[in-house]
């Protein structure tokens, strides 16, 4: 490209030639070109091209004509001959050949040296990568890989030796380089065009929606909130943004008027312009939120506002987008259409890490696949350089080699796969955050004014929407509005409590409003019984509610601040939590800091303080401020941080602050701004905890249902989710054929028996039980047919259209009314969805098989109407299959459902563990402190976070028949178990009790599998095998690295 224009013409050519064809298969037509060909020069290309592979087939007058062809596209003087030189036999004819072909039509010969690789040291790799891309290996023979390791980024002087005996071709490649002048025009906002009412302009219009609202959201609107408001509009017309913050109110604003649930995230919340407009929800005023953290008038980027939406709904407020801004649907049914479209998702890049890498490589390069898949699904997640460090540091994976196919040498007395995959891991590490390849990015949007291709190239994504070839970063660099229109699926877990609670109790909850001091809420918060609850679930986040006790909401937005890697390193959480109970006492570095630390106790806990603390303690602005803040999160030499010190100090001195408490609270700050933590972001999380936390609290069974209904989602699969609302005395109602839809509902039935309730087990004072652990509530869960195994959406809406004609009203009468396959058939048998009926699932199981084969005879011979009574009677005559033990329906519960509404598994071996003295995890909070204890139960978290000291822990979370038994496992301890830890999916852990404040784990000091033996029956079943994990594996274990 030449220009501008020419670059934007490549864009287009590209654009169209990947959205005229199928995605991996993108092509240009001579029309397409043509149409796009001004300011561009064109190459004939490498040996493969169209004009010099007709030279090497001696085919001339054909390579004349197709020169002519493009000469007459892009004329004399952009048409070039390119010539390369990889050494190859027959190149140096070709390339005398092709110089003649130049000279006869008067054009110009250009040296290039089609580039592959950096270095010629990388060849190994790319051939490999070229394996990987065509789906072959190294011994397999493929036209795109390389004969050799010449195509490299040479050096002119290496360029120029090649081409000696044709110096006239360097030359115009030197002439060509010069005539391309491309000005991207990088720094310039391109905002997308907002339809603006008749007589306002962009900032007029801002400030009328902000006054209003301000006047809804503030009684009596005092002169501070004015003074703020009228501030952050001045900045933000000032920088050039009003367009910007319209098209995010529009786009919010249509998705409250369709009911569409949303929340503005991150630094955003800062602002009080984003609050009156709606995009967010957290009250900047009343949570002592700063602008400046947002926008200030130093700061020269475009702001960032993300927001969550429904994630079911969230493809409705793209199409949209769509439909407002772009010029067709987000489907185009023209490539000429969404070459000129103004909008389009973003990409985003996806890179190999190690597992990915030695799956891709290991298979390119013929190693054995039981041999990739047991390094690759052992590894946690983790970059490629970091494979040896991994298998060098973690227990379970240094014996991984025993065993495996490629290797010979047994004599280590440690064998490590190393030695197995030596050349493999060498090629991961080259490779390690290479692009793999392009996907849809989780929720950007790009929006322009004009047509996006005047800048960006697109492409088709796996999912068949249309995405930039850029991704984010390169889309902002550019200039253009990239929107993050997010899916979050706990907000669409609380539209549907809602919905539930409207249907079964009246009530239109609104959720946004209710009380921030609901004290039974704080009660369910401090008593760790938050499974489920946003940003709030974890292990280590019960674990720390149980310290901090949160009583008021600054303490939620504290809580979510705190439970970060930088604090837990930092050794911020101990401090905090002390000073908040008054078992420390609070300290300030400096009278003029108390204002801004008295929240958090004397300790910097938010980005925002930073800010604050540089403005008041030196001087500087607001917005030197946050350019400090973020000049001490980036990597800086110790020079540029030297002058930054420099500057800060002398800042305070010139306030008369004491050059010792200056450097004192640099230090600090310098120390917390790698980690700290956006407030405003805190507190727009911190609301959707509460609302969920609330939830919980006083609609327990819809609140689940709606977690259940948008799984995967949190931190925990539907079977835990389950169990919790077991443990809760909520009714589990099993699949029935009558009674299930597609979802998990709520039934309201005042027979409901709490058969399977265990009320030892619920710790939750903010829930309320009536006597014997009944709750006073009475809804429960049912499953919907959505959860069967293998169930289409059609063989559901089969089911419920006939069911809605009438009920089933027999076995027969559904095989004969709904088009569901056999296999589906005897799943819903084997999970009891037929029990109702009073048959046994033998007789069903035959009756299934006899319904088929009569079906397929009356397709076949055009036989009369199968008959309901005559099937009816058949069922007398068929056997009883053999009857399934209890253990047994559990099992197949979980094979089919992946849930049950029996037991939990660990029922089964209670008697037995009982007697070998291990606890139920209920038991455990009532003991005290530095009590030994054994517990088992099922794994269902277990990771390894990063640590003050470095050092590795696990902290591994069983689940038993009455809740979690969070166990942490120190380095010793860890070194010895770590095999067992990491490949059994239910473990016996003994070790010491902890408490802290309300939070309750256990100091694992040995650890071994759940063995058979523990079982009370005898029937030969593999428990657990619905839940096998693998290290890694993502409802399970969670590695944050070694």
């Amino acid at each position: 490209a030449k220009s501008l224009t020419g670059y934007s013409n490549l864009c287009k050519i590209i654009t169209r030639a990947q959205l005229s064809h199928e995605k991996g298969k993108a092509a240009a037509s001579v029309e397409a070109i043509n149409a796009h060909r001004d300011d561009l020069f064109c190459l004939s290309g490498c040996p493969r091209g169209e004009v010099p592979s007709l030279v090497a087939q001696g085919r001339l007058e054909e390579a004349r004509v197709a020169a002519h062809k493009w000469i007459d596209v892009f004329g004399r003087d952009n048409f070039l001959i390119e010539m390369q030189n990889n050494m190859l036999p027959g190149t140096a004819l070709l390339n005398s050949q092709l110089s003649e072909l130049a000279s006869e039509l008067g054009l110009r010969c250009v040296a290039t040296n089609n580039v592959h690789y950096a270095a010629k040291d990388d060849f190994k790799v790319q051939d490999v990568l070229v394996c990987v891309r065509t789906l072959t290996t190294l011994d397999d023979d493929h036209p795109l890989r390389k004969r050799n390791s010449e195509y490299y980024l040479k050096s002119p002087k290496a360029m120029a030796n090649l081409f000696r005996r044709y110096p006239h071709a360097l030359a115009n490649t030197d002439w060509v380089a010069n005539q391309c002048d491309l000005d991207l025009d990088l720094g310039t906002f391109r905002f997308p065009d907002f339809p603006l009412p008749e007589g306002e302009t962009a900032y007029s219009y801002l400030c009328k929606l902000c006054f209003e609202a301000l006047e809804r959201l503030y009684k009596p609107i005092t002169p501070p909130v004015m003074e703020r408001l009228q501030y952050e509009l001045k900045v933000i017309n000032d920088l050039g943004f009003p367009e910007y913050f319209l098209v995010v109110w529009d786009i919010v604003q249509y998705a409250r008027s369709k009911g569409i649930r949303c929340s503005g995230r991150g630094s955003a919340a800062d602002s009080l312009v984003a609050y009156c407009l709606g995009i967010t929800i957290a009250d900047p005023i009343k949570h002592n939120l700063l602008f400046e953290r947002f926008l200030n008038p130093e700061r020269k980027g475009m702001p960032d506002i993300d927001i969550d939406f429904d994630a079911a709904r969230r493809d409705e407020v793209i199409e949209y987008i769509y439909e407002r801004y772009g010029t067709s649907l987000l489907n185009h049914t023209t490539t000429e259409t969404a070459t000129e479209d103004k909008v389009a998702m973003v990409c985003t890049v996806s890179t190999l890490k190690a597992r990915s890498s030695i799956r891709d490589l290991g298979k390119a390069m013929g190693f054995p696949p039981d041999d990739i898949d047991r390094l690759a699904s052992a590894l946690p997640h983790i970059g490629g350089r970091r494979i040896r460090e991994a298998i060098d540091k973690l227990p379970e994976l240094r014996d991984l080699g025993r065993g495996c196919k490629s290797h010979a040498d047994t004599s280590s007395a440690h064998p490590n796969i190393l030695s197995r995959l030596e050349a493999l891991v060498d090629i991961c590490e080259k490779v390690d955050g290479f692009p793999r390849h392009l996907s849809v990015h989780l929720g950007g949007v790009v929006i322009s004014r004009s047509s996006l291709t005047d800048l960006v190239p697109l492409e088709w994504a796996t999912k068949g929407v249309i995405v930039s070839q850029f991704d984010k970063d390169d889309i902002e660099m550019l200039g253009l509005v990239k929107m993050d229109i997010l899916g979050l699926r706990n907000l669409s877990a609380i539209e549907d409590a809602l919905v539930h609670i409207k249907q079964h109790h009246g009530i239109d909850l609104d959720i946004d409003n209710i009380p921030l001091d609901d004290e039974p809420t704080y009660e369910t918060l401090r008593s760790c019984n938050t499974v489920g609850c946003f940003q709030i679930e974890s292990p280590g986040m019960r674990g720390l509610l149980g310290r901090l006790q949160p009583r008021v909401f600054d303490d939620l937005i504290a809580q979510i601040s705190l439970f970060r890697p930088g604090p837990m390193q930092a050794d911020m959480i101990n401090p905090f939590v002390a000073r908040r109970h008054g078992l420390e006492e609070i300290t300030y570095p400096h009278p003029s800091l108390e204002p801004i630390l008295r929240d958090t106790f004397g300790v910097i806990l938010y980005q925002e303080q930073v800010i604050s603390i540089s403005h008041a303690l030196a001087g500087f602005t607001y917005g030197q401020a946050d350019s400090l803040r973020r000049a001490m999160t980036t990597d800086r030499s110790q020079e540029e941080m030297e002058k930054i010190k420099e500057s800060f100090i002398a800042g305070a001195l010139a306030k008369g602050v004491a050059k010792e408490i200056a450097e004192d609270v640099f230090s600090r700050l310098r120390a917390f701004a790698a980690y700290g933590f956006c407030k405003a972001h805190a507190a727009s999380f911190a609301k959707i905890a509460y609302q969920t936390a609330y939830l919980k609290t006083h609609y327990p069974a819809e609140f689940l249902t709606g977690i259940l209904n948008n799984e995967p989602m949190g931190f925990y699969p539907p079977n835990v989710i389950f169990e919790e609302a077991r443990r809760l005395g909520i009714a589990l109602l099993p699949v029935d054929i009558n009674k299930s839809e597609a979802r998990f509902t709520v039934e309201c039935e005042p027979q409901m028996l709490r058969e399977n309730f265990y009320p030892e087990a619920c710790a939750s004072p903010g829930l309320c039980f009536g006597e014997k652990g009944h709750p006073t509530h009475s809804p429960g869960i049912r499953i919907g047919l959505n959860q069967v195994k293998s169930i289409s959406a059609a063989e559901v809406e089969s089911i419920l259209s006939a069911r809605a004609a009438r009920p089933f009203s027999s076995f027969a009468d559904f095989c004969l009314r709904t088009k569901c396959e056999r296999p589906t058939i005897e799943n819903l048998i084997n999970c009891g969805a037929f029990d109702s009926f009073g048959i046994p699932r033998g007789k069903l199981l035959w009756l299934a098989a006899e319904v088929r084969g009569r079906k397929s005879e009356v397709r076949r011979e055009g036989a009369c109407l199968l008959d309901v009574v005559d099937l009816d009677e058949r069922m007398r005559d068929l056997p009883d299959g053999p009857q399934l033990s209890l253990h047994e329906r559990v099992r197949m519960d979980y094979d089919i459902l992946g849930l049950s509404t029996i037991s939990h598994p660990m029922a089964f071996y209670r008697e037995k563990l009982a007697k070998a003295r291990v606890r139920r995890a209920c038991e455990v909070w009532d003991m005290p402190d530095n009590t030994i204890v054994k517990v088992a139960g099922v794994v269902v978290v277990c990771m390894r976070p990063p640590t003050k000291s470095g050092t590795i822990a696990v902290f591994i979370t069983l689940e038993d028949e009455t809740g979690f038994a969070d166990c942490v496992v120190f380095p010793k301890v860890y070194e010895k178990y770590g095999r067992v830890i990491f490949n059994s999916p239910a473990l016996i852990i003994e070790g010491k009790v902890q408490k802290m404040g309300r939070a309750c784990s256990i100091i694992a000091n040995k650890v071994r599998p759940l063995s058979q033996t523990y079982r009370s029956d005898n029937t030969d079943i593999q428990p657990f095998k619905e839940r096998l994990r693998i290290a890694g594996q993502r409802s399970f274990v969670r590695s944050s690295g070694v």
